[in-house]
């Protein structure tokens, strides 16, 4: 996985190997020799990932990396600080800063090119899942980003490690106000966390009789624990296992002996990515339910219907199946309307749509189609059992009054109701439509309150 890296350092020569070092491996790099333009690169131009040293004359680092975060426009982009500072301090004001992550100096070639990778790799999704959640905030249907991640305490920690003294270590180690959940078994802890979905999983490198690193590329090859950040503990002086960590998949590791504030802070940046990763997947199912669902009435509306009752009709002439249509008016809604009011009429419509929904299968599609009419398609259901369907839902309409909000009035609401069923091969949704709509309108003409089912007649002309 390539993308675009911004390389930033003061050190002409640092800059020379690290932008040599990534092009190699096919990123594309741009080089910023001190903080300010840095700033101003982010500012003017798109970047996966930033590299940044931490000792610069004009604006260390840190600061750079401040403002980056800071940004709403630059705010997502994954920092990485290249730093020859060892104090645990420093790093911990890295992190207090908004870095993703660290490399220290001298920089090893493999380890650079896997974590840029990574972040590259989690940017990504998150950049896709943004951009499907996007309409729905666009349209203030939806919370910010902020808002939807949510507050952090209460999150549930997942410690895997069958070593009891470490594992208490490790939970002594994490702040106070998370639910930590423990496990020494490793093929109980993949159920356990399908089945529990936690924040973030903390994996100890240092497990007796078994290979962490293959529990972690289980965790991640399962479809439903690949949005959960994984965190290795890991030994300071096992750098391969870390790299390999790395590129299968883990988001982040801690080395031994655990400094607690880094500790902390890493593990409160992969549950927020995680939080807000959930709450970016809820408001992307939101934005499609929205899409698909009356507001009023809480059916599918007619842009569904138009979609899946051709899939329904196209599967029930492959299968030679029966399959029936009916479209349903409510009588007089005008009047009701005009006497009552448009909150009074919206009532009407919210019971009448509960009155379908109660009585029909699961299997049946319902829809508002638009006012006052609603159409339901039945599969499995010849003209028989479609026209009994059809007054049944009349009778249950019609046989108990719709007591008005507030007033508590009692209406008499009735229904007519057009029944056609599929007849050829070549039937579509608009010829079924177009019967069922000829026998709403001889229920109307006859009276209302019926039901008419309209069969094939060559003399209709409908094809």
């Amino acid at each position: 996985m390539t993308g675009r890296v911004l390389v930033v350092d003061d050190i002409e020569a640092n800059l020379r190997l690290l932008a040599a070092r990534l092009a190699a491996d096919y990123f594309e790099v741009t080089t910023a020799a001190n903080g300010t333009e840095a700033l101003r690169a982010m500012e003017t131009s798109a970047f996966d990932v930033v590299l940044l040293d931490v000792l610069m004359p004009d604006i260390d680092g840190f600061e750079v990396c401040r403002r980056i975060k800071a940004s709403p426009r630059t705010s997502q982009v994954p920092v990485v600080l290249i730093t020859a500072l060892q104090h645990q301090s420093d790093r911990v004001r890295g992190l207090e800063a908004g870095a993703d992550d660290f490399i220290s100096k001298p920089v090893d070639d493999i380890e650079l090119v896997v974590r840029v990778r990574n972040l590259i790799r989690m940017k990504r999704t998150m950049d896709e899942l943004r951009m499907r959640a996007r309409t729905g905030q666009d349209l203030s249907l939806q919370a910010t980003e902020s808002e939807l991640a949510g507050p952090l305490s209460g999150a549930c920690v997942f410690i895997i490690d069958n070593d009891p003294g470490s594992m208490e270590f490790i939970k002594r180690g994490l702040q106070d106000g998370y639910e930590v959940k423990c496990e020494t078994r490793p093929g109980r802890a993949l159920y356990r966390c399908v089945e529990e979905d936690p924040d973030l999983v903390i994996v100890n490198g240092a497990m007796e009789g078994m290979d962490p690193l293959r529990l972690c590329s289980q965790m991640r090859s399962n479809d439903h624990m690949r949005m959960i950040p994984i965190l290795l503990v890991a030994s300071r002086n096992d750098r391969r296992q870390i790299l390999k960590a790395m590129e299968i998949g883990v988001n982040d590791f801690v080395e031994t002996p655990l400094d607690p504030s880094e500790f902390t802070l890493r593990c409160r940046n992969q549950i927020r990515y995680k939080r807000t990763s959930d709450g970016l997947l809820r408001a992307m199912q939101e934005t499609i339910e929205m899409a698909a669902t009356d507001a009023l009435t809480g059916l599918y509306n007619r842009r569904y219907f138009e979609h899946h009752a051709s899939a329904h009709i196209a599967k029930a002439i492959a299968e030679g199946k029966h399959l029936s249509l009916l479209l349903i008016d409510v009588d007089h809604f005008k009047q009701i309307n005009d006497r009552y009011g448009h909150d009074i009429g919206d009532a009407v419509l919210v019971e009448f749509a509960r009155r379908l929904r109660r009585n029909v299968r699961g299997l049946d599609l319902v829809c508002r189609y638009g006012g006052e009419e609603f159409v339901i398609v039945t599969p499995e259901t010849n003209h028989d059992k479609a026209q009994y369907v059809a007054e049944r839902l009349r009778s249950e309409i019609a046989g108990a009054p719709f007591i008005v909000p507030a007033t508590d009035e009692a209406l008499e609401i009735t229904a007519s109701i057009g029944v056609s069923t599929l007849q050829l091969s070549d039937e579509t949704t608009g010829s079924l439509l177009k019967r069922a709509d000829l026998g709403l309108y001889s229920a109307k003409n006859e009276g209302r309150n019926q039901v008419r089912v309209r069969l094939i007649d060559p003399q209709d002309h409908l094809e």
